[in-house]
């Protein structure tokens, strides 16, 4: 795989002449924009396999979470988001709602979007990186990576991600970190831990740190929780929250 820079450096005419329009827009103020997308967003599962009591997953009637009645974006769908965009795109994220790792046909779209110099972002809960084959593909394909985990015990993290296992996701952390670091420093995607902040897990959050330093990630990302079911109301932080935890 080429680091950023070097993907950079190879992007193909079409790729130049797409930013170039669409800066050209920007500068301009203009309202109608003539490029075409410079990223793409996708949702490549329309479901979670776990059941977080915050997330928008947990609104949908009991007998359709956790991956019942999965569906996903089709491989023929997605070739022709391949022939029609990303010849001009430049970088591809997979994860917006759902789990996209659940997605049958996720590696290949990673593998195909990689292989058309984008640079490849995914969001998981890490659940799935359960194999060497995902880890060496994350490793060779991805620009970054993005892990949700809302707490550094398993008590609070299985408590909060119901469905999940605090020592099997925090393996799988560390078995796509060895296939990552194995790579040149250039080459390595970023790592990041994001956690969800509420009223029961904000006090972890200097543990948290030490969880990230612990498994060697490049970063930890907080942010305050979208209240968009009841339980996520209830255990939402004030925004003024400030001191000691």
């Amino acid at each position: 795989m080429s680091s950023d820079h070097d993907r950079d450096e190879h992007r193909t005419a079409g790729q130049l002449l797409n930013e170039a329009v669409a800066m050209q827009a920007f500068e301009r103020g203009d309202a109608i924009a003539r490029h075409l997308p410079l990223e793409v967003h996708m949702q490549v599962a329309s479901g979670c396999n776990l059941d977080c009591y915050m997330c928008y997953e947990h609104l949908r009637p009991p007998g359709t979470r956790r991956g019942r009645g999965l569906q996903e974006l089709s491989p023929a769908l997605f070739e022709k988001i391949v022939a029609e965009v990303m010849p001009y795109s430049q970088r591809t994220s997979f994860g917006i709602g759902g789990e996209p790792m659940l997605a049958p046909h996720f590696l290949e779209y990673v593998r195909r979007a990689h292989a058309l110099n984008q640079k490849v972002h995914v969001l998981t809960n890490g659940t799935r990186i359960h194999t060497e084959e995902v880890a060496q593909t994350l490793a060779t394909c991805l620009s970054s990576l993005e892990i949700s985990i809302d707490g550094a015990t398993a008590e609070t993290y299985e408590r909060i991600r119901e469905g999940a296992s605090f020592s099997r996701v925090t393996s799988n952390v560390e078995l796509f970190n060895r296939a990552r670091l194995a790579r040149p420093e250039e080459e390595r995607p970023r790592l990041t831990l994001c956690m969800t902040m509420m009223r029961s897990n904000v006090h972890e959050l200097p543990l948290m740190v030490e969880l990230a330093a612990r498994l060697q990630v490049d970063g930890l990302a907080a942010w305050h929780v979208i209240p968009v079911t009841e339980e996520g109301r209830a255990g939402a932080v004030p925004v003024a929250f400030a001191g000691p935890f």
